[in-house]
């Protein structure tokens, strides 16, 4: 018999006026991806080619899912500057990457063998 071990996603950290907020893109951040976006690919193509103001906000607040933090859209959008749009991406990617499995090959396969 198999065991799978759950652990809660890891992120990665953002501080939004004198708060540490974890963005983490577990089951919950990638239900409201796809709620806002269609698909979680669409999301990822979305941070991948001129992101725009809206999608990045919508995904900052997807990572935010499972935090314990209140904050709307409007508000959260006040902490942020065109000026650091491209550290917000990198952050956003970095966090995003780090939810998805290290390796494809690792991946289950389905099918037959």
């Amino acid at each position: 018999m198999s065991k799978l071990n759950l652990v809660k996603a890891k992120g990665v950290t953002i501080s939004l006026g004198g708060k540490d907020i974890e963005l983490v893109y577990d089951f919950n951040a990638f239900a409201e991806l796809e709620e806002k976006f269609g698909t979680v690919q669409k999301a990822f193509e979305a941070m991948s080619v001129n992101p725009r103001m809206t999608d990045i906000l919508n995904i900052i607040k997807a990572g935010m899912a499972s935090s314990d933090i209140d904050i709307s859209t409007k508000e959260l959008g006040s902490y942020l500057t065109p000026r650091n749009i491209t550290q917000l991406v990198e952050v956003i990617t970095d966090a995003l990457t780090s939810s998805l499995p290290e390796n494809a090959e690792k991946a289950p396969k389905s099918g037959k063998n």
